[in-house]
This record gives structure tokens, C-alpha cells and sequence, in this order.
């Protein structure tokens, strides 16, 4: 049930690593970025927008398979293709392009990490996570919660800041949601390992 699971999600926290890029909004942008979230998908969040189509298309295929598996390759194919654009398109949306992943506390509910510059409580501010490894862009606005110093000591990113995403698309958190459940399970498997 994906809305239970919407809600489970938001009561943990994962470590995990995601390209990110954020900035600072002021409250006059908040409408036009708002209505940019609720309208149609962009070239960032595409592949988003694909895997929630994919989902769906799953229980076609399945019910398909048994009648026409060539049918189900084809169709296979041409969404390997899609995402292969898809992923094309976020890399061209990050600026600079060639931007590293970056250790990150996640949840369905909000983001904490270590940033170069100090951010304030209250600020708003527009997030562009890409996660990995699908490559899976999404967009959201948040609210810086606190910002404290970095108990790693970097010298690059000294600042932590923990921000409540204010407004995500459904899709887009549960998306966030098999996700962190995917981390997760990774996790509980390699120390099941050893």
C-alpha cells in the first residue's frame, strides 16, 4: 500500500549518497516554483516521471508476458531507451554537470547535510536530489529546520543544515520512499553478510 508506505517512510532516516544542488528562495518565487512542481514534468525530473509510469506498466506486462513475450522485450527496450534519455536529460540540468555525489541524511520528510556556507531557520529553499544509482531526478521545496556545525570537521562543508521538504510531488515521495526502503534493505543485507 503505497500510501502506508508514504507514511512508514517518513519516520526513518537513511544515509545514503545523492548528487545535490540547492539554493536559497525568497517567498516572492515561492508561487511561481510551487505551480512549477504541480505542472507538467521537466527535463530534470523526467526519469522521475518515468519510473512512476514504469511501475504501472508492470502489471501490463506481466499479464501480457504470458501471451506475447516478444511483445514484452519490445516494450522492455523502448523503456530502456526512454530512461536512457531521461538520465541524458538530468545530466544536462545539473550545473555543473559533472557534480559528485554527496553524503546525505534522506527521508521522505526532509534532508540533512553538510553544506559550505551557513543557511538560516526558516529560509526556503529549492532542492534538486538526484538519487542513485537510477539516476532518478526530483525537485522539491523545503525549509531549513536548524543549521549547526558539521561533526565530521570538514573544512569544505562545515555547516550541517537540516531541511523539511515543504512541498514534493506524491509521485515524487514515493519514489523517495522505495528508495530509502531499497537503501534499507541494502543496508540490513550487508550486515546480515557479515
Amino acid at each position: 500500500n503505497p500510501t502506508s508506505a508514504g507514511k512508514r517512510g517518513e519516520y526513518f532516516r537513511v544515509d545514503d549518497s545523492v548528487v545535490l544542488d540547492y539554493r536559497v528562495i525568497s517567498e516572492q518565487e515561492l508561487p511561481v516554483l510551487a505551480e512549477r512542481l504541480r505542472g507538467r514534468p521537466s527535463r530534470f525530473t523526467a526519469a522521475a516521471e518515468f519510473a512512476a509510469s514504469s511501475r504501472q506498466m508492470n502489471r501490463l506486462l506481466h499479464k501480457i508476458r504470458r501471451l506475447s513475450p516478444d511483445l514484452v522485450r519490445y516494450l522492455e527496450a523502448v523503456d530502456s531507451k526512454l530512461n536512457t534519455l531521461a538520465r541524458l536529460f538530468l545530466m544536462e540540468e545539473l550545473d555543473p554537470p559533472e557534480q559528485s555525489a554527496r553524503k546525505v541524511s534522506l527521508s521522505a520528510g526532509g534532508i540533512g547535510f553538510c553544506a559550505r556556507a551557513p543557511l538560516t531557520a526558516g529560509d526556503l529553499v529549492e532542492l534538486r536530489l538526484v538519487l542513485l544509482p537510477s539516476q532518478t531526478g526530483v525537485l522539491s521545496l523545503g525549509r531549513v529546520v536548524y543549521c549547526e556545525p558539521c561533526s565530521d570537521g570538514d573544512a569544505e562543508f562545515p555547516h550541517f543544515v537540516a531541511i523539511e521538504f515543504d512541498r514534493l510531488r506524491e509521485a515524487d515521495r514515493e519514489l523517495l520512499v522505495r528508495h530509502l526502503f531499497g537503501r534499507q534493505n541494502a543496508v540490513r543485507d550487508r550486515s546480515a553478510e557479515d
